[in-house]
Formats: structure tokens, C-alpha cells, sequence
């Protein structure tokens, strides 16, 4: 999977899913994209705020550059891929991981790309 929102190389298979997750993955970033985006830290802040494994409603899975948080309830996620310790591509697919997101970035102003897969 790559979510690089600067290359915009952005590409995505996901797994079968739940009713109410889309099958599709949506890349979200600022008009400029992520590379001179003074918000950055805010942006993940936000997103990564009341998001945790502790109370058993979020899964993370934690690889090189990439953190995917799955919302248990019906298995959609963000995924957020680093460069060097910043955001280089965010992406989600729906369900409750979405409207986390959404209500997280709503004062960003971050922009939907179309569908990874498009």
C-alpha cells in the first residue's frame, strides 16, 4: 500500500468489509499537500486524540512509515504514512474511523482526493 499524498501515487487494496465501510479508500491533505504544511502536528494531534487501543474500540497496527488505526466496531481505519516523523499521506475508508476523522480535521480544512484505487 502506498499513501504518499505528495507523489500522489496514492494506491490501495483493502480487504473485504463490513456493511457501511466503503471499499474504497479516500487520501486527504492540504491544498499544498504535506511538505510545508505548518499544521502538521496539529492535524495528528487531532487525529490521534481520544484514538487508543486502551478501551477496545480501536486496533492499531504499527509498521515502517505507516500506522493504520482500525475502528473494532466495524473495521474501518485511518491510515497515516510517515516521512521522516511527518504526515506524507492520509488516508480513510469510511464507517466510524470516518466520521472520527472527520470531526478531528474539520478545522483544517484538508482536502478529499478522490478514491485511492481511481
Amino acid at each position: 500500500m502506498s499513501i504518499d499524498d505528495n507523489d500522489r501515487t496514492t494506491r490501495a487494496t483493502p480487504g473485504p468489509r463490513d456493511g457501511g465501510v466503503d471499499e474504497d479508500w479516500t487520501s486527504w491533505a492540504p491544498a499544498g499537500g504535506w511538505d510545508d504544511y505548518a499544521d502538521e502536528p496539529a492535524v495528528l494531534d487531532a487525529v490521534l486524540d481520544g484514538v487508543s487501543e486502551a478501551a477496545g474500540l480501536w486496533h492499531n497496527m504499527s509498521f515502517p512509515s505507516l500506522s493504520v488505526w482500525e475502528w473494532c466496531a466495524d473495521g474501518s481505519a485511518i491510515a497515516i504514512a510517515y516521512r521522516d516523523d511527518r504526515i506524507a499521506g492520509l488516508q480513510t475508508n469510511g464507517g466510524g474511523a470516518l466520521e472520527h476523522f472527520l470531526a478531528a480535521t474539520a478545522a483544517f480544512g484538508l482536502i478529499a482526493r478522490a478514491p485511492a484505487g481511481d
